[in-house]
């Protein structure tokens, strides 16, 4: 599951597994089924039970792959499959080509997890494009918003920034960019002690993936919105001063 992307019907019969062994003490007759699973599987915070969807899961582990390729190029496979898959743009960027491996195409699907909790660092600009990468610090997101003054979707960031220092440059910036967008750029702050460029994870203080915060993103950004989903101040009562069973019936 760390390599692959599993096929749908192997899943399932996972988590038939899973669910038999919860409802029915192995999967005995006469068992009541009290809740779908998907319902069980949904996070706690929005009305689930918090137990962890396989699919999602699974998503979140191979996007490890594709985060080794952005943060460590200069490995043998990184490089093998970059000259074999992207060999003219990043990661982030990549197609998924023409007959692509099976180890590729999971690592591919997977590249939507990166692409929603990953963010650049600013160090001289040189290899963040404006309009392409994640690099803002809003909570709306890290990308800039469309439309923009044409010029500016072919331009790396080190072109707002004041040569030789880490200043922006806010008359380039109003003059290339809406009101909105320029003022986003300008509360992006430039950190002296950042000297080169770097993609991080946004969702750990130390900017590394890990497994755990990726299946997180799958659960908010990447899977569409379940039926199950219940908005509420769910955190609250699971918090509540009684046993985990009373918490659990409620």
């Amino acid at each position: 599951m760390s390599i692959y992307v599993l096929h749908k019907a192997v899943v399932n019969d996972i988590e038939k597994m899973l669910n038999s062994f919860w409802w029915g003490g192995g999967g005995g007759t006469g068992s009541i089924k009290w809740l779908a699973w998907d319902m069980l599987a949904f996070p706690k915070t929005t009305g689930g039970m918090g137990f962890r969807n396989y699919g999602e899961f699974n998503l979140a582990m191979v996007a490890k792959q594709g985060w080794n390729f952005l943060t460590n190029p200069t490995s043998l496979v990184s490089q093998i499959f970059k000259a074999r898959y992207f060999p003219r743009t990043s990661f982030l960027d990549a197609k998924l080509g023409f007959n692509p491996s099976f180890a590729w195409r999971s690592i591919w699907m997977s590249r939507q997890v990166l692409l929603c909790g990953c963010r650049w660092r600013i160090g001289d600009g040189s290899q963040i494009r404006v309009m392409q990468d994640p690099w803002l610090r809003c909570k709306q997101g890290g990308w800039l918003v469309s439309p923009q003054n044409q010029g500016v979707y072919d331009l790396f960031l080190a072109y707002l920034m004041i040569e030789g220092s880490k200043e922006w440059d806010v008359e380039k910036v109003f003059d290339l960019l809406s009101a909105e967008g320029a003022n986003s750029v300008l509360k992006t702050p430039l950190f002296p002690s950042v000297q080169d460029d770097q993609v991080t994870w946004k969702e750990e203080w130390n900017g590394v993936y890990f497994v755990r915060t990726g299946y997180h993103i799958v659960a908010r950004y990447v899977v569409p919105t379940s039926q199950y989903q219940v908005q509420g101040d769910w955190n609250s009562m699971w918090k509540v001063r009684s046993p985990p069973k009373a918490r659990n019936l409620l």
